[in-house]
């Protein structure tokens, strides 16, 4: 597959099985992480169209907008939109934390993390 590099790693130690699983998608730019029995939080990456709206660490709100077969998010006061989902890929949690900002040669771009369980795209 183009565009993924993953790995997983499974130790003993003297509690029990503890596993780290990292896997990214490089084109659609999201991550995840599990590490030590953690949840894994959803990470979903919004595009800005001005720096400085945001700092990371921020909490922010996210409202969400119906389309006839999608669904997208803004980070509210219209600061941020994410791209369009699908019914089955919908966000329960309405805040999040800004975990990353980053600047491309498409404009800038965060990334925030949900209080929720990664559905696994």
């Amino acid at each position: 597959m183009t565009g993924w590099s993953s790995r997983l790693e499974v130790r003993r130690d003297h509690a029990g099985w503890s596993m780290l699983y990292t896997a990214v998608k490089n084109k659609n730019r999201w991550e995840q992480t599990y590490r030590e029995g953690g949840p894994i939080m959803r990470n979903m990456e919004f595009k800005m169209e001005r720096q400085g709206l945001l700092t990371v660490g921020q909490e922010v709100d996210v409202t969400e907008s119906a389309l006839p077969t999608s669904y997208y998010y803004t980070i509210q006061p219209m600061i941020a939109m994410s791209k369009n989902y699908p019914g089955y890929e919908r966000l329960q949690s309405r805040k999040g934390i800004v975990k990353d900002i980053k600047e491309t040669d498409r404009g800038y771009y965060t990334v925030v993390e949900f209080d929720e369980e990664d559905i696994g795209n």
